[in-house]
């Protein structure tokens, strides 16, 4: 949540604000020199993702845009908002595999998410979760003498050979009781062995147990036969399966249950997210009543709609009202006006926000001041 209200916050404080000395995207693309031509033909790699991404706006968000595009009254490219939404992550997402048939693992009780029911399983089959019990069904000591043991590094745990006829139930015992995710496989391929005699001498003084693995009384000898009960037999009792799920861009960079779908997220192209969001944000504009219009092929969005009646002006709004008519002109070009129209610039900005808010005139992103075009002779 925390991050969600940093770019909440970041939104609201001036992302949409106009930067009247910043060059547009055409006249950057028109100065940039042209490449020269190599004869190699370039191959862009595409990533094919087995998921689709849906991006959307989160109510939270849309209202401080609303607040925002009112307060300032600025007329804006529709595309350039979606843009900025997207670079600022401030977008939630519908994710579904494309395959009917694959789906989401939603844990009735945490209501964690999981992609893959295998990782869901591993989540709930640890120690901790009490779902597998241990039962003890005697305890003995190693009274075999060993040439060399078995060492874990990490955990600093002694095991006999491999030879051993209990080692893979005291292996299995292991990765239980210290959460190990590892295959049991590797778990054992990364141990060490050891002859150091001090050790062997440890091994065999300790008291070990041999034990095997419960689920609602149903008895197991091996570990990984216990979970894949509750795979093929106890899933639907822990978790539900959604095929399509909604998270925040925030949350599912954050937890780590979402791994794979990050991987995804990453390689899928933005132009498709920059597109739902401006879709969705046409939307949403229309329900609060914006002004929607297009202009040389692209759409703006104006919080101010054209009144019905062209109001009467006078003084300094009539003025500034007046300059306009004659050509489109820049909020810089008319505060370079103050002094004949006898007004300070503070003022002459008031007077331009009123106007706007009218409906009288238009101010774009990059400072150009034009007449509504209802009102134009």
């Amino acid at each position: 949540m925390k991050d969600e209200n940093n770019i909440v916050i970041s939104l609201n404080n001036d992302d949409f604000l106009p930067n009247w000395n910043e060059k547009s995207k055409e006249e950057k693309k028109a100065r940039r020199k042209p490449k020269k031509d190599t004869g190699k033909v370039r191959i862009k790699k595409q990533i094919i993702s087995d998921m689709v991404f849906k991006a959307y706006l989160n109510h939270k968000v849309t209202e401080i845009l609303k607040e925002k595009f009112r307060s300032d009254g600025i007329t804006r490219k529709i595309i350039s908002i979606a843009e900025e939404i997207v670079n600022k992550n401030a977008y939630d997402l519908k994710v579904r595999y494309k395959e009917d048939k694959k789906g989401f693992w939603i844990n009735k009780k945490t209501k964690e998410i999981y992609s893959d029911k295998l990782i869901a399983i591993k989540s709930i089959t640890d120690s901790k979760k009490g779902i597998i019990k241990i039962k003890i069904e005697k305890e003995f000591k190693i009274e075999s003498k060993f040439e060399y043991i078995l060492h874990c590094k990490k955990t600093d745990s002694l095991f006999p050979p491999t030879s051993y006829d209990s080692f893979l139930n005291l292996i299995d015992q292991h990765i239980f009781k210290e959460n190990i995710q590892s295959k049991h496989e590797e778990y054992i391929s990364t141990l060490d062995s050891i002859n150091d005699n001090e050790k062997i001498v440890t091994l065999s003084s300790k008291l070990f147990k041999k034990v095997k693995f419960e689920i609602d009384g149903k008895m197991f000898n091996v570990l990984q036969d216990a979970k894949d009960f509750i795979l093929t037999n106890k899933l639907s009792k822990y978790f539900n399966y959604q095929n399509e799920i909604k998270s925040s861009y925030s949350k599912l960079q954050k937890d780590q249950q979402f791994e794979s779908l990050k991987k995804r997220l990453n390689n899928y192209p933005k132009k498709y997210l920059v597109n739902d969001v401006k879709n969705n944000l046409i939307l949403v504009l229309k329900k609060f009543n914006f002004l929607i219009f297009r202009k040389n092929n692209i759409d703006y969005v104006t919080a101010y709609k054209n009144n019905s009646f062209r109001k009467e002006l006078h003084g300094c709004a009539k003025e500034i009202y007046q300059v306009c008519e004659k050509s489109d002109i820049t909020i810089k070009e008319l505060l370079e006006l103050s002094i004949k129209l006898k007004k300070t610039k503070i003022e002459i900005l008031q007077e331009i926000k009123l106007l706007i808010k009218d409906g009288l005139i238009r101010q774009y992103e990059n400072g150009i001041i034009e007449l509504n075009a209802a009102y134009k002779n």
